[in-house]
């Protein structure tokens, strides 16, 4: 898991990295515990808070995306759900109901604490 996190850091670069890894020396522990904790499935709009770090659509590159991919499998491998599935199912919602907010490319990526 680390490797792939290291990985997707490199990825990144310096501006995108900054705005998704959240740790100790630039937040207080109560300002991770809320970013660890304030989290939904809901869209944006149906929410009172903003979500930390950086949305799908920010990865412009190949390599980002081939990072972000490789980082979700490892993640989401002993939970045994199937990441494009996921994001598919998100788009379809969002095309087929019309409903603002949902999409793949609304989805965030933040890492909260130390790595």
């Amino acid at each position: 898991m680390l490797s792939a996190v290291t990985t997707f850091e490199s990825a990144l670069g310096s501006s995108l990295t900054a705005s998704a890894f959240y740790d100790s020396s630039s937040y207080t522990t109560a300002q991770l515990n809320v970013y660890k904790t304030d989290w939904s499935n809901l869209p944006p709009g149906a929410i009172n808070f903003s979500r930390p770090g950086i949305t799908l659509s920010q990865l412009t590159s190949a390599g980002q995306i081939s990072a972000f991919n490789a980082l979700a499998q490892v993640a989401l491998s002993s939970a045994g759900t199937p990441i494009p599935g996921v994001l598919a199912a998100d788009d379809y919602l969002g095309y087929t109901q019309n409903a603002n907010g949902y999409g793949a490319d609304l989805y965030h990526v933040a890492f909260v604490g130390a790595m």
